[in-house]
């Protein structure tokens, strides 16, 4: 299905195309309408509309998107979608409800002076069913797609697309599901996660709901922040308006720039800007270490500031591998290699800058991503005649829904106030040889791969080529953070089923 360059299209329009990654941004609902008549003209697609299907993630839409994956069933998470759609978009309206041939989800545009265009609603039905296939892994088919208008001149890319009876001419937008596609569980079901992403999705909406002016001051304010403390005239610049009237229509609605600032800082942080870097990458570099060493030491003074929770992820690699039994947090650090030497410093400076911190340590992190550790280890798989892993290295895996399990809890508990500040260790239960842990990865992995490779092969640790950097042993003892948070180590194995299921979604 033809597309067009998306940029152009903003900028001949006059629309800001980088505010489409800001969850509160919004576009007047004509300047939409313009956008998808000038990229139908372009495209001479009609159906462009669709293409929205080809690109949905849960990034797409935002906390909405991630509230819809933690939902017990896809009956869950269209309500939930119902509820929160205004996050998505204003000018719209969703509706669910139970028939006695299935269950509707419904869908009505709004237009301002020009009636909104057809690929709109197009591509939210489109958009909407990707998403659910996507979070159910399931080839869902509606028993019904309804849309308004005529039938196009050709229908083949919606049947593409829906994979459903389709029927022109509807009085609404809609898409009809059988009841029992719907109450099926969803493999990323998390009630934890549902909860804490309520109560995120439900903040969102209530800003909404407030005034105009305040509103968009507080969009500035989200763009601004990461930049520094946002000063009042840069603000008022940004919305076209004086000081004097800015202040003013902000007094009208009850409210001030202090009190927007005051409430658009956040409590508490997750530092994971160079999550891949320390966690991830295979490489060390010192100059970007060094940089990012510099980025954190600022990050923790503007977080002592401005009274702001830091929570800052770190590493195993803090230690140099030579005690045979578990590291508890009273064991000194000596790191080995650049990365650890690193976040021994970082872990330092967040120390000695933000006394309201929380270091959390961290065994082998997994996660899903193509040039992670777990990704390197698969593409090896498929193209090495031989795997050798250290039969005598010892740690603790820790996959990454885990790893924000964990984040989340003690967030959860610093949340009531409780002052626990402090470094803390978690480690996957079962401590484990790098061996044992290729040989189980591996054993996951057959169920989406066939592998011509046996099982991997076992060396010594001195024999490996990251010996000089990496620790052989990393045990971590996880007693303190079970003790203060009641935070119970789980097992790794039972995570490499799920992290195997996304990484072989996503390559």
């Amino acid at each position: 299905m033809g597309g067009v360059d998306c940029r152009a299209l903003f900028l001949e329009l006059d629309m800001d195309y980088a505010a489409l990654g800001d969850a509160e941004a919004r576009f007047p609902q004509d300047g939409m309408t313009r956008l998808w008549q000038r990229a139908v003209e372009l495209s001479g697609n009609p159906a462009i509309g669709l293409n929205m299907a080809r690109v949905v993630r849960p990034g797409s839409l935002h906390v909405v998107g991630y509230a819809l994956m933690s939902s017990r069933t896809l009956m869950e998470g269209l309500t939930r979608l119902v509820r929160y759609q205004r996050i998505i978009a204003e000018g719209a309206d969703l509706s669910l409800r139970m028939l006695p041939e299935g269950c509707a989800l419904t869908l009505a545009i709004h237009g301002d002076r020009l009636p909104p265009a057809r690929q709109s609603a197009e591509a939210s039905l489109a958009c909407t069913l990707a998403f659910c296939r996507w979070i159910s892994a399931a080839p869902l088919r509606p028993l019904k797609v309804c849309l308004q208008g005529p039938p196009p001149a050709d229908a083949e890319p919606y049947r593409q697309v829906f994979q459903a009876p389709l029927q022109f001419d509807a009085e609404h937008y809609g898409l009809l599901f059988e009841r029992a596609d719907l109450e099926v569980p969803l493999p990323s079901a998390n009630e934890s996660l549902a909860q804490l992403h309520d109560r995120f999705a439900g903040e969102y909406l209530a800003r909404f709901s407030g005034s105009r002016v305040a509103h968009q001051a507080r969009q500035v304010l989200c763009r601004l922040l990461p930049q520094g403390e946002p000063r009042r005239d840069a603000v008022a610049q940004a919305l076209h308006l004086s000081e004097r009237t800015l202040q003013r229509r902000l007094q009208d609605e009850r409210t001030s720039f202090q009190q927007l600032l005051d409430d658009t800082r956040p409590d508490a942080l997750i530092n994971l800007a160079f999550y891949f870097d320390w966690f991830q990458r295979e490489d060390a570099d010192a100059t970007r270490l060094a940089t990012q060493e510099r980025a954190v030491e600022r990050l923790a003074e503007l977080c002592q500031y401005h009274q702001i929770l830091l929570l800052q992820p770190s590493s195993y690699q803090v230690f140099d591998g030579t005690r045979a039994t578990a590291y508890s947090e009273k064991d000194e650090p000596q790191p080995l290699g650049l990365r650890g030497q690193a976040l021994w410093r970082i872990e330092q400076s967040v120390r000695a800058a933000c006394p309201r911190h929380v270091l959390l340590r961290f065994g082998w992190l997994l996660d899903d991503s193509k040039d992670g550790i777990l990704g390197r280890f698969l593409a090896a798989a498929e193209t090495q005649e031989e795997l050798l892993l250290a039969d005598d290295r010892r740690g603790n895996p820790c996959p990454v829904d885990d790893v924000a399990r964990v984040m989340l809890s003690v967030l959860k508990q610093l949340d009531c106030a409780a002052p626990l500040w402090g470094t803390y260790h978690y480690g996957a239960h079962e401590a484990t040889t790098a061996l044992t842990l290729g040989q189980a990865i591996l054993a996951e992995a057959r169920a989406f791969r066939a592998f011509a490779i046996g099982d991997p092969s076992a060396q010594a640790h001195a024999a490996c080529t990251d010996a000089a950097d990496e620790p052989q042993h990393a045990v971590l003892a996880c007693r303190k953070i079970l003790n203060t948070f009641g935070i119970k180590p789980r097992a790794w194995r039972s995570g490499l089923p799920s992290l195997l299921d996304r990484f072989y979604r996503h390559v």
